[in-house]
């Protein structure tokens, strides 16, 4: 499906400096420019469909051989399977600068043939919604057995393990270089692991403008069965200052859904940026987009730190009204 057909899209397309214009083609969260087919971009939330959705890709575009990242993780097995298909393949991997890969977005980074860190890399422990704890140490191990695959580090195997799955180990570009997370292939697998010089493609200010992926983590999910359908309420935590709007595009919403309510936020907030340590909740219903299930807002809670003690204070809430319309409605009651 064809998104846009400009550079200005609602994602983070990484393109060529000598692609003037692209035609942008999604498969679930992957991007790719069918003009220049041969970078792909991760954007926003992996879901179980994703694993798929990246076969699809790959069978439409053989050409492909680098991957951009830009997402705050997801689905654990969903992303240990497209991690397994592309170091399978050979792929390059990068995080570009103003864009963040978290959590469970880390593994794919980490199985990159060649890989390298631009923005910011963030790795923790296993989520808690995992049902029991035998399930949780098979994934610990199916974790931990591919990452070795990949060649990670063990300071960086140790510091994931050592975070817990509310907070974010963060590692920055010169983070990256120095404790050898970045990487290029050797013909040599005895040769040290060498650092991987900066790709050369570029992003344009609007782009990264919209979808700079906040350094986040998702606290938790509570779906909710009610009128046919599953709703669910994700609640997310930032650890750093955070632009609203990226904030929400890295949750995986899609724009126009975020572009109905983000100006009753901004005008309450009075900026366009949030606190850090700010949460979200939101309560999210799936559409039918094309053939693929998307989750859109229909009731956004902001709440923001107080500067004196840090003290969560609700700012907001809004919520889509019988017209589609978001109207500012009283705070939900916590359950």
């Amino acid at each position: 499906m064809l998104v846009r057909k400009s550079l200005v899209t609602s994602a983070a397309l990484l393109l060529s400096a000598s692609t003037a214009l692209a035609e942008v083609e999604n498969f679930g969260p992957f991007l790719i420019d069918t003009v220049n087919p041969t970078t792909a971009v991760l954007v926003g939330t992996i879901d179980q469909n994703a694993p798929l959705d990246f076969r699809r890709l790959m069978r439409e575009y053989p050409t492909v051989e680098t991957l951009a990242l830009a997402s705050n993780g997801g689905d654990v097995t969903a992303a240990l399977l497209i991690a397994q298909e592309v170091a399978l393949l050979g792929f390059k991997t990068y995080v570009p600068e103003a864009d963040g890969c978290y959590s469970a977005c880390a593994f794919i980074f980490f199985a990159g043939d060649e890989r390298v860190v631009l923005g910011e890399l963030g790795v923790h422990q296993v989520s808690g919604t995992i049902p029991d704890d035998y399930s949780t140490q098979v994934a610990v191990a199916d974790i931990l057995d591919n990452l070795s695959t990949f060649g990670v580090p063990d300071r960086v195997l140790l510091e994931m393990l050592r975070t817990p799955p509310q907070s974010m180990k963060i590692y920055t570009s010169d983070d990256a270089q120095s404790l050898g997370i970045n990487r290029r292939a050797v013909a040599d697998a005895s040769a040290p692991v060498q650092a991987v010089p900066a790709p050369e493609v570029v992003a344009t200010p609007e782009i990264s403008a919209a979808t700079n992926a906040p350094s986040m983590a998702k606290v938790s999910s509570i779906d909710y069965v009610e009128g046919g359908g599953i709703w669910t309420e994700w609640e997310y935590q930032v650890h750093q200052p955070a632009q609203l709007h990226g904030w929400f595009s890295a949750m995986g919403l899609p724009r126009d859904n975020i572009d109905a309510f983000i100006g009753l936020l901004r005008q309450r907030v009075g900026s366009e940026t949030v606190p850090a340590w700010s949460k979200a909740w939101v309560l999210t219903w799936p559409v039918n987009e094309g053939g693929r299930e998307i989750r859109v807002a229909a009731r956004v809670s902001l709440y923001v730190p107080r500067a004196s003690d840090g003290l969560l204070l609700h700012g907001i809430t809004v919520e889509m009204d019988s017209r589609g319309v978001f109207i500012e409605v009283p705070e939900p009651p916590l359950e």
